[in-house]
């Protein structure tokens, strides 16, 4: 994520539209079949409270024009930081206030040490400790990190395709408990979209199990945004990875397909 995130800000291109969202936006959208220049921002595992805070901080050094958000049930049922957020993500947000509070209560005495100075968060949690300094390294040594994403990455696009595996055709998804918390952190996002004259284009892509749109709908009726759904788009298990992932050949086809449809929607500020 790291990497990702300062290349997109430090590369010197400016961006009309950056893609967010969780592996279903990182791994299904390719901005090259975009008309105007895009930057796929999208991470693997996170949720929406991670995705606001990515928002906020970009919004802040990067202001794009347009933002397609990555939607689904899966994002709804999420318990805030403990299961939204990942160690590793912590650091890049170092001086967000939200990341702040969460080390502050969880850590209890040292939690209030790290609210002082978020940067020793990795010297307290253990899980992913080596991802948490990498990501504080990132502060001296952003040239470095540049160098090794474009070293990386044959797609400096932020898109990270999947070469094709084993389908499971019994794809099946555990029932969803919709947590306020989410509901709240997705109109804050819209909201923050809204507020910094940021269109913002909700969109569900293709999987192959059941995902029910209908809050999406409701949603996007309510702050009149625009909802696109492709959930259906591909019922086959040979145009998929896995249960939740298109491969890379698939992935281009439904890019080239939302490309064309976003293309569709005039842009506006609110």
């Amino acid at each position: 994520m790291d990497q990702k995130w300062f290349y997109y800000l430090n590369n010197g291109q400016e961006y009309n539209t950056i893609i967010l969202g969780s592996s279903r936006a990182e791994y299904h959208v390719n901005p090259d079949y975009f008309e105007l220049s895009s930057f796929n921002l999208g991470l693997s595992g996170v949720g929406i409270s991670t995705t606001k805070m990515l928002l906020q901080e970009t919004i802040k050094l990067k202001k794009p024009k347009r933002v397609l958000l990555n939607v689904d049930m899966g994002y709804l049922n999420e318990n805030n930081f403990t299961k939204a957020h990942r160690p590793q993500y912590l650091a890049s947000f170092s001086d967000n206030p939200e990341v702040k509070q969460y080390i502050k209560d969880q850590y209890g005495f040292w939690g209030f040490v790290m609210s002082i100075e978020p940067r020793l968060y990795s010297i307290f949690i253990k899980k992913d400790e080596k991802e948490l300094l990498k990501g504080l390294l990132l502060r001296v040594l952003p040239d470095t990190y540049m160098h090794q994403f474009a070293e990386r990455h044959n797609n400096l696009n932020g898109f990270k395709p999947l070469k094709k595996q084993q389908t499971r055709s019994d794809c099946h998804v555990k029932p969803i408990t919709v947590d306020s918390t989410s509901i709240q952190a997705i109109e804050s996002l819209i909201s923050l979209c809204k507020k910094n004259d940021v269109q913002v284009i909700l969109f569900t892509a293709p999987t192959l199990y059941e995902n029910d749109d209908s809050f999406y709908r409701k949603l996007a009726n309510e702050h009149g945004v625009y909802y696109l759904n492709y959930m259906d788009l591909f019922d086959d298990p040979k145009y998929f990875n896995d249960c939740h992932h298109l491969y890379d050949s698939t992935a281009r086809i439904f890019s080239k397909r939302l490309a064309e449809d976003i293309g569709r929607i005039p842009q506006r500020t609110y």
